[in-house]
């Protein structure tokens, strides 16, 4: 086990009472039902109570565990694991946006390539309108 910042454990405690509002037992149920889902769950890597008290009152995790709770805090509700783990967070966002992977790259370039179509076609007329030339 190794000792992390002090704040990790008042950080993940926050988070599970006041965020996912679940007592240690059911925040457990989840991060292995997470675990299991994406075939990670093992015996060294399962959650259990004691694993969350030790990390809530002696900051105590593998760096396993760590791991694995940092990516259910992302995946589920898009915590950013920088701010939980680092001790000045002050300047990091506490949620991070999802890339959007459903979104076609090839559609999104094509409808950006449009919209400068359209700055440079307006641009053209105020400058003409000004009596300017580029």
């Amino acid at each position: 086990m190794k000792v992390c910042s002090n704040n990790i454990g008042q950080r993940v405690r926050r988070l599970r009472t006041e965020v996912y509002v679940k007592t240690q037992e059911e925040f457990v149920t989840m991060i292995n039902g997470y675990l299991s889902q994406r075939k990670l769950l093992d015996g060294e890597g399962k959650f259990t109570q004691n694993t969350m008290a030790r990390l809530e009152t002696l900051n105590s995790i593998t760096s396993a565990k760590l791991t694995h709770l940092m990516n259910f805090l992302y995946d589920t509700k898009g915590i950013n694991p920088a701010w939980v783990m680092l001790d000045r967070n002050e300047t990091l966002p506490p949620y991070l946006e999802k890339s959007g992977g459903e979104i076609d790259p090839l559609a999104l370039q094509s409808n950006i390539r449009e919209h400068q179509q359209q700055i440079d076609e307006c641009l053209e007329l105020f400058m003409r309108f000004m009596g300017l030339k580029l």
